[in-house]
């Protein structure tokens, strides 16, 4: 007889399939869990996009602008970057005429120009690059001969060549297929210069409003709203709409239809107690009597403390509750703000912004962080970022004459 050899799988392979399944599910886990929260996603994503924006923009000393993509604006973003330094197109004149081997221009002003700006002077915008700027003397000094006469009072522009950031992957601008993007502005730019400083801009020109992305999704009721703020401050919340009038209107209605409901059925079964108790009531007539007799001879026992007496506590009815004047003190103490609390560094900033009248960005941004901190959903991690944010607000604000 031939003997068959064993079949099976060793403890080293077992082992070994069951690493890789562990494996497979830590990578994918991630995955899985990244996929259920298309809102959570998309707003992160979009305050990713904006904040890496601007730290491109500092990093290459160039200007970028961020907008709605004109194809797709509800869910697609358009990236764009520029020579420019400035998000203002600088705009001068002439102050005298130049010769074509003219290296440097005086001009009315020299505000709103830098090193690197590509200019067209008159109707020449051939390799007029700027070298240097004199702000003192109102000379911009070209990298090039002028290579054309130009006229006294001849404009000097800056040539705008914006053009795709391709450092942004279309994967990264684009939202998830079940959120939607809308503004408070309409057609708005967000452009960062050399600097980081931000400028916002709608179909009427540059407006001092600051801007709101809002993210609406349609697996849930909440809203991403991320907020940027005039100078270029991020800022990013999810928003819980309060119930309509409508819904709870509808929601009145069906209570007030199942307490109808209960009190039909009390009645009818009343009307089937009222028989059996009619007997009842005869016979405990005369035990009734009786007991009334004994209760008006034992008030008379009863001395009367309201008049002449004081006591030594005063008991206060508290949403359905007896308690001493003392315990109601002691609660009104415990429920005061603790000033090293979220909550009390921001009543603070308030405080500071509404007696100095800092205006309406940083009443906005107050009432954003107070949403974003009561909603109780921060992390330790989180509540440590907003306190030291808090306390660098606060020692800014209190700086400001």
């Amino acid at each position: 007889m031939k003997n068959t050899p064993d079949q099976g799988f060793t403890l080293l392979e077992v082992l070994a399939a069951l690493a890789i399944i562990g494996v497979l599910s830590v990578i994918s886990a991630p995955l899985i869990l990244w996929a259920n929260k298309p809102l959570q996603n998309a707003t992160y994503q979009t305050s990713g996009i904006l904040t890496q924006g601007r730290s491109r923009a500092i990093a290459t000393t160039s200007s970028l602008r961020i907008r709605p993509d004109p194809e797709s604006p509800d869910t697609t973003l358009k990236i764009e970057a520029s020579d420019t330094r400035s998000c203002d197109a600088g705009t001068t004149a002439l102050t005298a005429s130049h010769a074509t081997t003219s290296t440097q221009i005086n001009v009315v002003s020299t505000q709103g120009f830098a090193a690197g700006d590509q200019l067209k002077i008159g109707s020449d915008e051939i390799n007029n690059i700027i070298l240097t700027t004199d702000n003192e003397n109102s000379v911009l000094t070209l990298g090039e001969s002028l290579g054309s006469t130009q006229a006294d009072g001849s404009s000097v522009e800056i040539v705008e060549n914006w053009r795709i950031d391709n450092s942004f992957f279309d994967s990264d601008r684009t939202l998830p297929s079940e959120v939607t993007m809308t503004s408070n502005l309409t057609d708005w730019v967000l452009c960062f210069d050399s600097r980081g400083i931000a400028t916002i801009s709608d179909t009427s020109g540059v407006t001092t409003e600051d801007l709101e992305i809002i993210l609406k999704s349609s697996q849930t009721t909440e809203e991403g709203k991320i907020l940027v703020f005039q100078g270029g401050m991020i800022d990013s919340v999810f928003i819980k709409p309060e119930p309509s009038t409508e819904e709870e209107t509808v929601t009145v209605a069906a209570a007030a239809e199942e307490t109808t409901t209960d009190e039909t059925t009390t009645s009818s079964s009343s009307d089937e107690t009222t028989s059996e108790t009619s007997d009842e009531e005869s016979t405990s007539e005369d035990e009734t009597v009786t007991a009334t007799d004994d209760e008006t001879a034992t008030e008379e026992e009863i001395p009367d403390t309201t008049e002449g007496e004081s006591t030594d506590e005063v008991v206060v009815l508290e949403e359905g509750v007896l308690v001493t004047e003392e315990e109601s003190t002691e609660e009104e103490e415990s429920t005061e703000v603790d000033p090293n609390s979220l909550s009390g560094l921001l009543t603070s900033i308030e405080e500071v912004v509404l007696e100095k009248e800092l205006g309406r960005a940083w009443e906005n941004w107050i009432a954003v962080s107070l949403a974003t901190i009561q909603s109780g959903n921060l992390t330790p991690v989180e509540e440590a970022r907003w306190r030291i944010n808090l306390v660098f607000a606060l020692a800014y604000v209190e700086r400001i004459d």
